[in-house]
């Protein structure tokens, strides 16, 4: 319940802030015509939650030999996902548009960025700790089978997204 309140409030603060996580590592400021449907917020941090526990979860299915139950995957990725709320209350002082030649606004995209990165490096960690208590995965194949599932539950989680973004009309 914790993890989905933390989801939750990540979403507000990040509607207030038009701060997007439209992926599992992804944070991105935009100001856009989209921001009128409030509910993008949500259904981004909700698709991006889902998509990590499905993957998670199957990684932990294929590569651990304990029995795994996915309500303790999910329980924990959305708490690893808590230190986001950082990152979007960041969101209010920076604008993150790297796809510019204003100076301005390149120079406040690497400050927002440098600024978010720790917070996004924390929630990889809680990840990760979260990846191999869960799942019960040792040895030296954990770091491995956890970095190849989080590059592929980004790449899912990106297309995820554009999936809802077409279902909601905005692409």
């Amino acid at each position: 319940m914790l993890g989905l309140l933390g989801l939750l409030l990540t979403s507000v603060v990040a509607l207030l802030s038009q701060t997007h996580f439209n992926g599992v590592l992804d944070v991105h400021k935009m100001p856009d015509a989209a921001n009128h449907i409030y509910a993008l917020y949500f259904i981004e941090s909700g698709v991006v939650w889902v998509v990590c526990t499905l993957m998670f979860y199957l990684a932990g299915l294929i590569f651990s030999s304990s029995s795994i139950r996915i309500i303790d995957v999910a329980g924990t990725m959305a708490l690893a996902r808590w230190p986001l709320i950082f990152a979007a209350v960041i969101g209010f002082f920076y604008h993150y548009a790297p796809f510019t030649r204003d100076l301005g606004q390149l120079r406040g995209a690497l400050i927002g960025a440098l600024l978010t990165m720790p917070f996004t490096i924390w929630m990889v960690a809680l990840m990760y700790n979260a990846f191999t208590v869960c799942c019960n995965i040792k040895g030296g194949r954990n770091i491995m089978v956890f970095i190849v599932t989080l590059l592929l539950a980004e790449v899912a989680a990106l297309f995820a997204c554009q999936y809802a973004y077409h279902c909601l009309r905005l692409s």
